[in-house]
């Protein structure tokens, strides 16, 4: 019921057809990035937040409204852990996502939200937005996580969701090198990777998603079915 209604486009985490790569893929080639990190994601939406959102987004009469909010929150809050949680999570974040997003592209800014982690970028200065996407994200109940705020700029390494984009969307050099160790060890050495081949394959599941074009896919391939082999 929840998953095929459609949220904002800023909105990139738990969408169907939407990666932490799409999300990254708004910020390449900036001169700068604003990272916020939002606490406590789902517990900070309450019982009436996800009420209106059966009430007044899905239409529902009170009375399957509020059976609807029973089902899907405990002590008055988004559950973590429920498949309900992200999807309602986004809804209730909708209205909130349209202003930064206005107010951003006023100012000729990117911004996307991926479940806790805010994102905005641009070719100036973003000292200014902060105080604003402050104010308008604790008004809809949500507290910012103050060591988690990180402005990035040309020079340094840019991140989003995990992922450089100082020129396009890539996995962190130091990442690749350990992901380039453990499958040269695991060339040499097939058979002791052997309880380890889900994590392999989530490694390279990984790396295959975020850069396709990579020479050294091939060869992890090979590695792969080397160990499913033994």
């Amino acid at each position: 019921m929840l998953e095929n209604i459609p949220v904002n486009s800023s909105a990139k985490g738990f969408v169907t057809g939407s990666s932490i790569v799409d999300n990254a893929k708004l910020h390449v080639n900036k001169l700068y990035v604003l990272n916020i990190d939002l606490k406590d994601f789902f517990p900070s939406v309450k019982s009436p937040q996800v009420y209106r959102v059966f009430f007044d987004r899905l239409g529902y009469r009170p009375v399957v409204a509020s059976i609807l909010t029973n089902l899907t929150t405990l002590n008055n809050s988004l559950p973590q852990g429920a498949p309900t949680s992200p999807y309602l999570s986004n809804l209730v974040c909708d209205e909130m996502d349209r202003r930064i997003e206005a107010y951003c592209g006023k100012n000729n800014l990117a911004y996307s939200r991926y479940a806790d982690d805010l994102t905005v970028s641009g070719n100036q200065r973003l000292n200014f937005v902060f105080p604003v996407l402050s104010r308008i994200i604790s008004e809809y109940g949500f507290k910012i996580n103050s060591r988690k705020i990180r402005y990035s700029h040309r020079g340094n390494r840019m991140m989003v969701t995990g992922l450089t984009v100082n020129d396009k969307v890539s996995i962190p050099r130091g990442q690749r090198k350990i992901y380039r160790a453990i499958f040269h060890e695991a060339k040499l050495s097939p058979e002791k990777y052997k309880a380890r081949y889900s994590q392999l394959a989530g490694y390279y599941a990984f790396l295959k998603m975020v850069s396709p074009g990579l020479p050294c896919l091939a060869e992890y391939k090979l590695t792969l079915e080397a160990i499913q082999s033994v």
